[in-house]
């Protein structure tokens, strides 16, 4: 137990540590533009990060509506129209339409 708390320390003190670059660009921002570029930094690379939070959010949603959806579906209609598996009907119909997403771009 004791190995336990010991290694979830060690975890925590890996995350809040501060890289020393970053104190030293931190250093660097303040030098050269002062407390307003260091905030319109901030603002960008929070802006960046929405973004890409975005861009994860929408391609999440864009599998789960051209991929699941549609994947369950056909499969359930393979599955009791014809004499397939289930097995065998689900990876082909994933299969089919995680091309369809690539090729709908």
């Amino acid at each position: 137990m004791e190995a336990l708390a010991n290694y979830i320390q060690q975890a925590l003190d890996l995350i809040v540590a501060v890289p020393e670059w970053l104190i030293t660009a931190k250093q660097a921002i303040l030098e050269k533009t002062g407390t307003p570029g260091l905030i319109a930094l901030i603002i960008l690379c929070m802006a960046i990060a929405v973004q890409v939070v975005i861009k994860l959010v929408r391609l999440s949603l864009n599998i789960l509506r051209y991929v699941v959806v549609p994947s369950i579906a056909t499969t359930f209609l393979l599955v009791i129209f014809t004499s397939l598996s289930l097995s065998v009907a689900l990876p082909a119909s994933v299969s089919f339409f995680s091309i369809v997403l690539l090729f709908k771009g």
